[in-house]
């Protein structure tokens, strides 16, 4: 990425962010409205929304955003599970590291209990995320070895799903090098990403 690349960056999340603000506003609106169905709209809208504020480091307004989002979804439900670990990320980011993996063990706990492994493996991976970019290394690879246990267990129900595939390929890659930084073997995981690779012909 050049200079003029990483600088461009805010202005594109920016940019981005006021468009998805104005998305919000109508599905909020619609909400209002005795809409239900917009429920999932404000979501969708609120967690993308959180996410361009991150990028362009406006996390005070990126944890008011998915706080507010969580405040209009259902608690338990799939989008309430993805907003609370999208919030759990700005937390740790803002410096409240045990905050922030609460919010993201809390939703961790909800897709367990709704039997969403591929969204209970989608946190493990944002707690190992937190937990690697603390110096944390042998707890990241332990978060990633379940994130991998939870994508083998939604194999096995899915089928040969290839959206599964490429996500349990990411996080063995991931595994590896976390393993490396523990000082521990990556070979494995490294050798069964390739593997999966090679079957999705990633990289071709």
């Amino acid at each position: 990425v050049t200079g003029v690349q990483t600088c461009a960056l805010p202005i594109y999340d920016t940019a981005a962010a006021q468009a998805l603000r104005r998305g919000l506003d109508f599905a909020r609106r619609d909400f209002a409205l005795g809409d239900t169905d917009s429920e999932s709209a404000v979501a969708i809208f609120t967690r993308k929304l959180g996410d361009a504020l991150g990028r362009s480091g406006d996390f005070a307004e990126a944890e008011g955003a998915l706080r507010e989002g969580l405040a209009l979804t259902t608690h338990g439900s799939v989008e309430w599970a993805r907003l609370q670990g999208a919030l759990g990320r700005v937390l740790w980011t803002r410096g409240r590291s045990s905050e922030g993996l609460k919010a993201i063990d809390s939703a961790t706990t909800v897709a367990a209990r709704l039997g969403n492994h591929g969204l209970v493996s989608e946190l493990l991976a944002a707690r190992a995320e937190v937990e690697s970019r603390a110096g944390d290394h042998p707890a990241a690879a332990q978060s990633l070895e379940q994130a991998d246990a939870r994508l083998r267990d939604a194999l096995r129900v899915a089928g040969a799903s290839e959206g599964l595939r490429r996500q349990r390929a990411e996080v063995l890659v991931r595994l590896a090098q976390s393993r490396r930084l523990a000082g521990l073997d990556g070979e494995k995981p490294l050798a069964e990403a390739r593997a999966l690779a090679d079957a999705l012909n990633l990289g071709r």
